[in-house]
């Protein structure tokens, strides 16, 4: 998809390239369904035609504060519940942390050993993140990272708990600066975890040695909230200046939790399409 728009009659359309041919649709409901930053890059462009102005500022743009380690362990220290396969624990939030802990022992390459990855994944609260967009052509969306005080506690106690995890486990000590989550730009790629999970992988040495990782803000793919529900869009999604044209997905959460969304986005569509079905 690549606009779209309210007609004067009321009626959504939208521009779509259909084998290299550009073709316009009418509806007379549109729902943007993709992920956060494409929804929230076509919604603003029909802000700005529908308001004439040449700038729109979504803000709320969040993510999953993600950091963790990898260890290979001695089979015996981490035993698998039968002989090949893998174990996944998992303990809720608690406290300040606005965080979930998980815990995931899987076979690795040396028969003798077991790869575990320890994380958390934590809700970043109220942000004031910004998606830019500018009316002229080929104009690309701004990104405007604001890490709050909130964002901070949270990286820090979880890094406090990391820490405490491995001198419970193992009896050894994590090094709070092997964790580096700092402000991104939402443009970082490829996470950290990918590289820790090689390096742990060809690690054949028989001490317990750490891989710590984090996830930069735009890599774990939970982006939302730029659309929050009873903020830009009313509360059932529909965009008030533009209320053929509603949102959908992450995109519409007023707020993340700690967990994945994918259950909470299927919800959500779900109670969009029987609403809409009952509006027909």
């Amino acid at each position: 998809m690549l606009e779209v728009g309210e007609t004067r009659s009321g009626r959504a359309w939208l521009k779509i390239s259909d084998g290299g041919q550009d073709r316009v649709l009418k509806a007379d409901r549109v729902f943007l369904a993709a992920g956060t930053l494409p929804t929230s890059r076509l919604a603003g462009q029909a802000v700005m035609r529908q308001t004439g102005s040449d700038t729109c500022e979504l803000v709320g743009l969040n993510d999953h504060i993600v950091q963790g380690f990898m260890a290979v362990v001695p089979r015996q220290v981490l035993k698998l519940p039968r002989k090949s396969g893998r174990a996944l624990c998992f303990m809720p939030k608690t406290g300040y942390a606005t965080s979930n802990l998980f815990l995931d022992v899987a076979d690795s390459a040396d028969p003798d050993r077991v790869l575990l990855t320890a994380w958390t994944m934590g809700e970043q609260l109220n942000s004031k993140t910004a998606v830019r967009l500018r009316r002229e052509p080929g104009a690309v969306p701004e990104i405007d990272v604001q890490f709050s005080e909130h964002d901070c506690m949270v990286v820090r106690i979880q890094t406090q708990q990391l820490g405490e995890l491995a001198v419970r486990l193992f009896d050894a000590e994590l090094c709070d600066a092997d964790f580096v989550m700092a402000d991104s730009d939402f443009t970082s790629g490829t996470p950290a975890y990918y590289p820790a999970r090689l390096r742990a992988g060809a690690h054949r040495s028989s001490d317990i040695r750490f891989f710590p990782y984090v996830y930069p803000l735009g890599s774990v793919d939970h982006e939302a909230g730029t659309l929050g529900l009873g903020a830009l869009t009313d509360e059932s999604g529909a965009m008030r200046c533009l209320p053929s044209v509603h949102g959908a997905g992450p995109a519409l959460f007023p707020r993340s939790g700690a967990a994945n969304p994918s259950l909470t986005t299927m919800a959500l569509a779900t109670w969009q399409a029987r609403e809409t079905a009952r509006a027909l």
